[in-house]
C-alpha cells in the first residue's frame, strides 16, 4: 500500500485505531466518528459537520454529544 500524505494519513490511522479499540472508541459509529473527526480535526463547526454529513444540525448535535460521553 503506498503512502497516504499528511492528513489522509492521521485520519487513516485514526480509523485504524477506532476500529481495533475494545474501549470507547470501539463503540462509536462510523457516523459518530466522523462528526468527531470533523468537529475536533478540520475543526468545523457543528452546522458545517452536520451538512458534510448529510444531517440536520440537532441530530448532528445529538450524536456528537452521544459519541463524546462514550
Amino acid at each position: 500500500m503506498p503512502e497516504l500524505p499528511g492528513r489522509l494519513a492521521l485520519y487513516a490511522g485514526v480509523t485504524k485505531l477506532a476500529a481495533a479499540a475494545p474501549g470507547a472508541a470501539g463503540r462509536l459509529s462510523a457516523i459518530e466518528r466522523q462528526l468527531l473527526l470533523l468537529t475536533s480535526l478540520e475543526e468545523l463547526d457543528v452546522p458545517q459537520a452536520a451538512q458534510v454529513t448529510g444531517l440536520d444540525e440537532a441530530e448532528a448535535q445529538r450524536l456528537l454529544d452521544q459519541a463524546r460521553a462514550n
